[in-house]
């Protein structure tokens, strides 16, 4: 199990990382980080992807992170009571995979790959 404070680190080490609220909410402030991130970007969020807002933050990602086990946040005896997720955005999904590819499994879009 990753805490918080590990996975953080090695998020923020990698570009631009923030975390976003989850439940009541939860798509204004997704609309917001949209209209405000930079280029390069990292959304820890819930992993919700029957929720409305879960599909507004993914519709421009690179790479989806599912994180493996629950993130054990400061002060919690376990990990949390909701699966996690890494949202990237950005043009190195690559290097994202490479250096965060540890943590889960990692879903890239194929809108631009001819099948």
């Amino acid at each position: 199990m990753i805490t918080y404070t590990q996975l953080e680190e090695q998020a923020a080490a990698f570009c631009h990382f923030e975390k976003l609220p989850n439940g009541h909410g939860g798509l204004k402030r997704a609309k917001q980080f949209l209209q405000v991130r930079p280029k390069e970007a990292i959304a820890f969020v819930a992993a919700r992807p029957d929720t409305r807002w879960w599909h507004e933050l993914t519709r421009d990602a690179a790479v989806v992170c599912f994180i493996t086990g629950r993130v054990r946040f400061p002060g919690e005896k376990s990990g949390a009571p909701f699966p996690s997720a890494l949202i990237y955005y950005g043009q190195n999904a690559h290097g994202f995979v490479k250096t965060l590819g540890h943590l889960g499994e990692m879903r890239a879009r194929l809108r631009d790959v001819d099948i």
